[in-house]
């Protein structure tokens, strides 16, 4: 059975929206303050391969990822998502070379 690159996209899309609510529940936050949060940090996880070294240790440091660290049981999951992007952004470069 064939399905559409877009389909899986919406399917994909709906599991993350599901898991939310269900962290939003389990929490007893808005699922709306739940879903700002991790778009603000995927945009900043995103984007950490352009921080220069004093940048990183600020944003680090400063900065409360409440998605990663508070909505989530798994403590080292910001640790892994920042490893996993900056692993997919070299692998990205190396093959763009």
């Amino acid at each position: 059975m064939y399905i559409k690159e877009e389909t899986i996209e919406i399917i994909n899309k709906i599991k993350e929206l599901k898991d939310l609510a269900e962290r939003s529940n389990k929490s007893g936050r808005d699922t709306s303050t739940l879903f700002i949060h991790k778009g603000i940090e995927d945009g900043i996880l995103d984007n950490i391969h352009n921080a220069s070294k004093e940048q990183l240790v600020r944003f680090l440091r400063d900065y409360r990822f409440s998605y990663y660290t508070e909505y989530n049981d798994n403590k080292q999951l910001l640790q892994s998502e920042i490893n996993k992007r900056l692993r997919d952004n070299k692998l990205k470069k190396i093959l763009n070379d």
